[in-house]
């Protein structure tokens, strides 16, 4: 039989570290009623419900049996939860879910500070929310799965050996896996290291180091290369770098190389205007064989 179920209701008991009566010397303090938020983030009481609650001293509290943590910027659920106030941490064990900004994980294992949202979760899988931001047409969204995640502040992740993919559930478009990568949800930017890519089912060669965009925007920036053999050219090899100059201009520059013909040089320029757009292309070969 339960010790004792804590529900938000009328007759619910919540858990609040109230900063103004810490400050008073008054350790973990019982509130019989939610408080009215302060408006400074730090002076925010933490509230912890469970279905069993313990205090260890006055800087610890430990809930076991469907535990939750609430605060304002971040709300955890876990079959075991322990939070220290003086550092404001929080461990979490047992199917571990973390509501942030909209931003929901998921994994076995937690542990972070509260306020700045850093810290470390063990093998989870990750919906991030769709985030619009200025000048931005469509809103920043993804999700994914890792062996491990480090949260790095607001809008920000550093995840290991992951797979990524801003596509909704059920669409495999496009996708990314890694063995380290940044998710910048701030700058709309993904930068990813030992990288391969996938497109409608077809994979790349693996990448050192590579970034792109998180809302299909234009990025600056190299783009896979090309390796090929022919009977007149011999091998070859191209790499492609594109330029968005400006959101009504862009270019590609390519370098090839040719085992019969040397190197070539190819540039692309592409502009729209409201009455006129055009494509001008101009490529260079000093000398053949």
């Amino acid at each position: 039989m339960k010790i004792l179920r804590l529900r938000l209701a009328a007759a619910a008991i919540a858990l609040a570290f109230s900063a103004v009566a810490l400050a008073e010397g008054q350790g973990l303090q019982l509130e019989r009623e939610p408080v009215a938020p302060p408006t400074d983030l730090d002076e925010v009481p933490v509230y912890v419900i469970a279905d069993k609650i313990e205090g260890v001293g006055s800087d610890e509290v430990e809930a076991s049996g469907d535990a939750e943590l609430r605060k304002p910027n971040a709300y955890i659920k876990a079959d075991r939860i322990r939070y220290f106030r003086a550092t404001d941490e929080v461990e979490a064990e047992g199917n571990v879910r973390l509501f942030k900004d909209g931003d929901l994980v998921t994994g076995p294992r937690l542990r972070m500070r509260v306020d700045d949202a850093q810290g470390i979760f063990e093998s989870p899988t990750f919906a991030l929310a769709p985030r619009l931001r200025k000048r931005q047409l469509k809103p920043v969204e993804g999700r994914g799965a890792a062996s491990a995640a480090r949260l790095a502040g607001d809008d920000r992740y550093r995840v290991s050996d992951a797979t990524f993919t801003t596509c909704k559930p059920g669409d495999s478009g496009w996708a990314v896996s890694a063995g380290e990568l940044d998710i910048d949800m701030n700058r709309s930017v993904g930068t990813a290291r030992d990288a391969q890519f996938t497109f409608l089912g077809l994979t790349t060669p693996s990448f050192p180091y590579a970034t792109f965009s998180l809302n299909n925007e234009r990025k600056s920036g190299f783009l896979p290369p090309v390796f090929g053999a022919q009977d007149k050219l011999g091998l070859e090899f191209a790499l492609p770098f594109y330029w968005n100059i400006a959101p009504y201009l862009d270019a590609t520059i390519t370098g090839r190389y040719m085992q019969k013909r040397g190197v070539q040089a190819l540039t692309e320029l592409r502009y729209l205007q409201p009455w006129y757009s055009g494509i001008a292309r101009f490529d260079y070969l000093p000398r053949t064989r």
